[in-house]
C-alpha cells in the first residue's frame, strides 16, 4: 500500500476523495490507499454482481410479463362482447317467460284434476266406512247361510 497522494496539488478531489475517504469506510476507519489496479478489480465486481441482480430482477419481470400475457390470451379466447352479452340474456329472459307460462298452464291443469278428484273420489276415511258396513253385511249374510244351512239337514 502506498502513501496517500492527497497532498500534493496535482490530485484532483475525486481522486482524494477515492484513495481516502472510501477506503476509510471500507476498513472501519483506518486510512488506506488503493492502486488503480484494486479500483479496476472493485470496479469489475461491482459491475458482475449489478449484472447477476439485474438479470434476476429482469428474469423475475420477464416470467410475470410472460403469466400476464398468457392470462391476457385466456381472456381474450374466452370473453364474451357486450352485445353477445345482452343477446344471450335477453335469450334466457325469453326463455324463462315461456318457462313461465308452461308451468301456469300446468299448474292450472292440476288444479283442475284436484277440482274433479275431490268431487269425483271418497276419501280414505270414507273407503273404509264403506268397506267396514261390507264386512258387516257379509258377517250377516254368513250367519244366515250357516244357519239355513244347518236346517235343512
Amino acid at each position: 500500500m502506498k502513501q496517500s497522494k492527497c497532498s500534493t496539488d496535482r490530485n484532483t478531489r475525486y481522486d482524494c476523495l477515492k484513495e481516502t475517504v472510501i477506503p476509510y469506510f471500507f476498513t472501519g476507519g483506518s486510512s488506506v490507499t488503493f492502486d488503480a489496479g484494486t479500483w479496476w478489480l472493485v470496479g469489475i465486481l461491482l459491475t458482475s454482481l449489478l449484472g447477476v441482480v439485474g438479470g434476476l430482477v429482469s428474469r423475475s419481470i420477464f416470467k410475470q410479463i410472460d403469466e400476464n400475457r398468457s392470462d391476457i390470451k385466456e381472456v381474450r379466447e374466452n370473453y364474451t362482447t357486450r352485445n353477445a352479452h345482452q343477446k344471450d340474456i335477453e335469450a334466457v329472459r325469453n326463455d324463462m317467460k315461456e318457462m313461465r307460462a308452461e308451468v301456469r298452464t300446468e299448474i292450472q291443469t292440476m288444479s283442475g284434476d284436484v277440482r274433479d278428484i275431490k268431487e269425483n273420489c271418497i276419501r280414505r276415511e270414507e273407503f273404509l266406512q264403506s268397506q267396514l258396513k261390507l264386512e258387516g253385511k257379509l258377517d250377516k249374510l254368513m250367519d244366515y247361510v250357516m244357519k239355513g244351512g244347518m236346517k235343512h239337514d
